[in-house]
């Protein structure tokens, strides 16, 4: 787990199309068009609907999120007997660092959210089973 800035260039003419820190999956459009040379170009994100389910789980579950998840209670149960001599508030320390991580992950998975409802937008999940006629259901049969 890491964190690298990066300047992201156009293939034909080398300008800078975009600086960010990297991530290794980012949804948005596919693909764009340089503002230099005017060419489309492949982007670095990727459309949910394109998306393995693997990759969607990833998606949720990060490795900072995962650290998150496991490191808060550990510092909360650690850091709870500097505060409190007694010994049965250790495990109210771990609680409130889940608590505390639940609310930072919460936020995230708010984003992501609007990230993928953005991007099932631009590009509908051609995965999804189409609406099925009602007369198709089993309990609607008539025999």
């Amino acid at each position: 787990m890491f964190v690298r800035w990066v300047n992201w260039k156009c293939p034909n003419c080398g300008s800078v199309v975009e600086r960010t820190l990297l991530k290794k999956l980012c949804l948005g459009e596919e693909f764009a068009v340089c503002k230099d040379c005017r060419s489309t170009y492949r982007t670095r994100r990727t459309e949910w609907a394109h998306l393995s389910s693997g990759q969607r789980f990833e998606y949720f579950f990060t490795e900072d999120i995962v650290a998150i998840l496991l490191l808060a209670p550990l510092f909360g149960f650690l850091a709870t007997p500097a505060f409190n001599d007694r010994s049965e508030l250790l495990w109210s320390g771990a609680m409130w660092g889940f608590l505390a991580a639940a609310a930072i992950i919460g936020v995230q998975w708010y984003f992501n959210v609007k990230s993928i409802r953005a991007s099932v937008a631009r590009c509908p999940d051609e995965k999804m089973a189409p609406p099925v006629e009602e007369s198709k259901l089993p309990w609607k049969r008539k025999y």
